[in-house]
């Protein structure tokens, strides 16, 4: 058995595509899905709030607009190239 670890890290060009290809696997529905799962989350306006493997921050997207400016959200991936994403969304 070998002792490496492997990682998931998603490429350039998988990063750029990712949130089409979320969009495609859940025929368009992954943004109600989204706000669904959010509001079950019944999260609060100034709440603090981590979000481990975020991805290219379209999740943080809909939570912002449900707690608003007075929260603060920190998403974090492994992928260089999914927070360059997240930061400009």
């Amino acid at each position: 058995m070998s002792s490496k670890r492997s990682k998931v890290e998603v490429r350039p060009k998988e990063a750029m595509y990712y949130d089409l290809m979320i969009s495609l696997i859940f025929l368009g529905s992954y943004p109600r899905f989204i706000k669904k799962v959010i509001e079950k989350m019944d999260l609060k306006s100034g709440e603090s709030i981590l979000d481990l493997g975020s991805g290219t921050g379209k999740i943080e997207y809909f939570m912002v607009k449900k707690v608003g400016p007075e929260s603060r959200i920190l998403g974090l991936d492994i992928s260089k190239e999914m927070i360059s994403i997240a930061k400009k969304r």
